[in-house]
């Protein structure tokens, strides 16, 4: 599966509230098996004309464990780039945290719009 088969099952649709800065939370489970691999996944948006619906996202979760990664900072980052890619978000933030064992592991991406930042939104929300 390329990038372009991976984007297209996120399917975004409009959003209701374009215009208003807010915050979507979307939490999924990653289970891979190449390589063996439990991830709690969380994607943080604040939407621009797409939103992505819960079902899309945990369906791309799904595909997307099928496919086998070099890394956790592999998978975050190709989850940053198909959101960042579909849903043109204002800002956008993946975080993954590997459940397996006791390895602590865990990564944080972020991407914005050039010129976009809204102090007071974001520093609101709970840390990672």
């Amino acid at each position: 599966m390329d990038a372009i088969q991976r984007r297209e099952l996120l399917r975004p649709t409009a959003n209701p509230g374009s215009g208003r800065d807010y915050v979507i939370t979307l939490r999924g489970k990653l289970l891979n098996t190449r390589p063996p691999l439990t991830a709690t996944v969380v994607l943080r948006y604040v939407p621009d004309r797409q939103i992505l619906e819960p079902a899309n996202f945990e369906s791309y979760l799904e595909e997307i464990a099928k496919l086998e990664w070099l890394s956790l900072e592999a998978i975050a980052n190709a989850i940053l780039i198909d959101t960042g890619n579909e849903l043109v978000a204002r800002w956008t933030q993946v975080t993954l945290r590997d459940e397996l064992g006791a390895r602590n592991h865990e990564i944080a991406m972020e991407d914005h719009q050039p010129g976009w930042f809204n102090e007071d939104l974001l520093y609101r929300l709970p840390p990672v």
